[in-house]
């Protein structure tokens, strides 16, 4: 955990403008998951969905808070990068 947080700490401003959050918050939201601390999860995965190439398009956030997929999973990219981590 301590690794996934310094990349997001590295993660130019504004990080929710930047793609790298996409595969950092998901792989932290995978591991809070894990772990058993959903709420962390949640928010983790949020963030991971509403930056660039996560699953809601760019603006769609304020719109559908809490949303992750019509069906509520995940994308098979976001499924990889949370089982292998970033890069």
């Amino acid at each position: 955990m301590r690794s996934f947080k310094t990349a997001f700490q590295r993660i130019p401003e504004p990080w929710l403008d930047q793609e790298a959050t996409t595969w950092v918050r998901t792989a932290i939201g995978d591991m809070y998951f894990q772990l058993g601390d959903f709420a962390r999860a949640r928010t983790a995965l949020l963030d991971a969905v509403r930056a660039p190439e996560g699953l809601l398009p760019q603006g769609a956030a304020a719109s559908t808070p809490g949303r992750l997929t019509p069906k509520g999973g995940l994308s098979r990219d976001a499924r990889w990068c949370a089982i292998t981590g970033p890069g």
